[in-house]
């Protein structure tokens, strides 16, 4: 672990903890304060959580082998056409991030790894916004390194 100083010049700071998952050969930054919620037998993936509303997952219903045989630009286009706050598409990710009608916020990084697209998603409150857009990078920039 190590600790990330938030960007608002408060004396306040969270402690990331690595999790790597073997069988897909992936690893994701999540906050300390987060418990692991579950890890399925299979080793699909994982869910961390604060509560039931503020939570990290990278979990079997959005690891998927791509058995359609579909391009990464396929998959970006349909969160796309949602018409999301913020969208991005580079080499072989793409971002997708979006307010939810009950005052929420989520940011979902999709990779497209050896045939296989791995999702991690942060569900959290709009109103800890500041706060979280300060772990975002930490978190996501190196998934699903």
């Amino acid at each position: 672990p190590f600790e990330l100083f938030s960007g608002n010049g408060s004396s306040s700071n969270t402690t990331l903890k690595w999790y790597y998952n073997s069988r897909f050969d992936y690893r994701i930054l999540y906050p300390s304060s987060f418990n692991i919620i579950k890890e399925p037998e299979n080793g699909d993936g994982c869910r961390f959580s604060k509560d039931d509303n503020t939570y990290l997952s990278v979990s079997e219903c959005i690891i998927a082998y791509n058995s359609l045989d579909e391009t990464l630009e396929d998959v970006y286009k349909r969160y796309k056409s949602k018409s999301p706050a913020y969208c991005r598409i580079k080499d072989n990710w793409f971002v997708v991030s979006d307010n939810t009608d009950d005052g929420y916020i989520f940011y979902q990084k999709t990779v497209l790894k050896d045939g296989i697209f791995m999702t991690a998603i942060l569900h959290y409150p709009s109103s800890e916004n500041d706060y979280y857009s300060t772990l975002i990078p930490k978190i996501f920039t190196d998934f699903p390194d």
